[in-house]
């Protein structure tokens, strides 16, 4: 590799001074009795394996550098450089020179030979400079980080003869896709040039597409010239052994297909055994899982993207959800309301709420390092369960009665006094109700006629409270004929939830 070897040569009016061993920076002074315009010779060579000076480097680039000027030089056949008439100054002297690199095992002392401490010849001689000799790789085909075809031909090229036993090549899958490929590495036809410098590589299969590769010819850092000295792989002249690419993907996905959407695992169904009800889509920690099957055209996928949007499906309205290189993504319900309505909301008040007062739509495109597909597309998506009537009622028959309760949005609810409040009776539904809903007509007493039904509410909002430990709305039923233990209400499909559901038939509440 490049490694920059610097020598500082002082040219100043004063007495010869010689310095400098191993680390240190030597300098080189002369005296105002020698003439200007001098000359600065040297010899490049290369240190064995044993440590030994080897073969002079012909076509080292050496640079001499001052404060007002600078000279190239480029070694002969025997490794020599020279500078001519150089004027007083301080230099820098640096040695490149390719595929060799600086010794730092030992020590290197770098002055001026005995014979140019008084330079009769107006020529300082500067001692002998060596440099290791590694061997590097010049280039690789194709370019490394660009795209490549299914089929590649990989080429790389050594500036010297490599001993090819000890050059191990590789092929690694990297990408998202790596589960595609048995093993991860693919095997690899190989051949050599006649000189020993230039590898060519095949894969024996076709590379999968939208998959990231390695290729390695390094491995274990074993690779050496054919003298034996390894390979050089790091510095400004050297390229790494190891490349990365990526293999076309084969151009943009088809669009995904058949959306569904899940909450607490129930998919959005009338079906009240299997479907989504209202609890599952009102607990905030239950789980949302949007699902897409994967395109089954166009190029491979990378990952999709999942949106929603409230109550209207134009593109403005759709937020991101989050992307995943699975095809599903999975949030909670409250993580859906903070990207839908950036807060909390109530669907027991006036404010929204996803898919029980309003409707959601998703989409879901997939994409890969070609661009996004169109999108699949489903919604509006609501609950679809009607709302379900406690199967107790409470009255204020004689013999029975009802204690006050304070409900979960603070509505105090009155007590039934037995005896007294013989003609009104509380049944609660699991669930908001629509308020338009809640009418006489919509209510069966098994003893007499409903005369009045009223949902109760605070000042402020419906009324929402916790009744037997579950979400509730109570309604207020009065009849024309007292209530008994063992009487029930019926309650007819007329009355619907916020979702637009109504009572299925046949719900009936008893009273104790």
């Amino acid at each position: 590799m490049r490694r920059i070897l610097g020598v500082l040569i002082g040219i100043s009016l004063m007495g010869v001074l010689v310095a400098g061993c191993g680390q240190q920076t030597p300098s080189i002074n002369t005296s105002n009795s020698q003439p200007s315009g001098l000359s600065i010779r040297g010899t490049i060579y290369t240190t064995t394996i044993s440590g030994t000076i080897g073969d002079p480097i012909s076509g080292a680039v050496v640079t001499l550098s001052g404060d007002s000027a600078s000279y190239t030089s480029v070694t002969n056949s025997r490794g020599e450089y020279v500078f001519s008439s150089i004027p007083d100054g301080s230099y820098n002297l640096a040695v490149t020179a390719e595929g060799h690199k600086r010794d730092t095992s030992t020590a290197v002392n770098v002055a001026l030979k005995p014979s140019s401490d008084v330079p009769a010849d107006n020529t300082i001689t500067v001692q002998d400079i060596q440099l290791d000799s590694n061997p590097i790789i010049t280039t690789y085909s194709p370019v490394p980080n660009t795209v490549i075809s299914q089929s590649p031909t990989f080429v790389v090229t050594f500036n010297e003869a490599m001993d090819t036993s000890t050059v191990i090549p590789g092929l690694v899958a990297q990408g998202v896709r790596t589960f595609a490929i048995s093993g991860d590495t693919v095997s690899l036809s190989t051949s050599w040039s006649s000189d020993g410098k230039t590898l060519t590589m095949t894969p024996e299969a076709s590379l999968i597409s939208n998959e990231s590769y390695t290729l390695s010819v390094n491995y274990g850092g074993a690779a050496r010239d054919a003298a034996g000295y390894a390979l050089e792989v790091t510095g400004d002249q050297a390229l790494a052994s190891t490349q990365t690419y990526r293999v076309t993907t084969g151009g943009v996905p088809a669009a995904p297909s058949n959306i569904t959407v899940t909450v607490n695992s129930k998919p959005f169904t009338s079906e009240s055994g299997t479907g989504a009800n209202y609890l599952d889509v009102y607990t905030s920690g239950n789980s949302v899982r949007i699902y897409c099957d994967p395109p089954s055209s166009g190029g491979l996928v990378t990952g999709y993207k999942f949106y929603a949007a409230i109550d209207a499906a134009s593109a403005g309205n759709y937020v991101l959800l989050g992307s995943d290189t699975d095809n599903y993504f999975t949030l909670t319900v409250a993580n859906l309301i903070t990207a839908l309505y950036n807060g909390t909301v109530d669907p027991v008040t006036t404010r929204n709420y996803p898919f029980i007062n309003k409707a959601v739509y998703f989409k879901a495109v997939a994409y890969n390092g070609d661009g996004e597909s169109s999108a699949a597309s489903i919604g509006p998506i609501k609950e679809l369960l009607g709302p379900n009537v406690d199967s107790d009622a409470y009255s204020g028959r004689t013999g029975g009665g009802y204690t006050a309760e304070l409900l979960n949005n603070n509505y105090y609810l009155p007590g039934l006094t037995a005896g007294t409040d013989t003609k009104i009776a509380y049944i609660a539904f699991i669930e908001p109700v629509d308020p338009a809903t809640i009418i006489a007509g919509n209510f069966t007493h098994s003893a007499g006629t409903v005369t009045d039904a009223t949902l109760l509410t605070s000042a402020s909002s419906n009324l929402g409270a916790f009744w037997l430990s579950l979400e509730c709305s109570i309604v207020k039923i009065t009849s024309d004929t007292d209530f008994a233990a063992a009487q029930t209400i019926t309650v007819g499909s007329g009355v619907k939830d916020l979702a637009g559901n109504a009572t299925a038939a046949g719900e009936i509440a008893t009273v104790q």
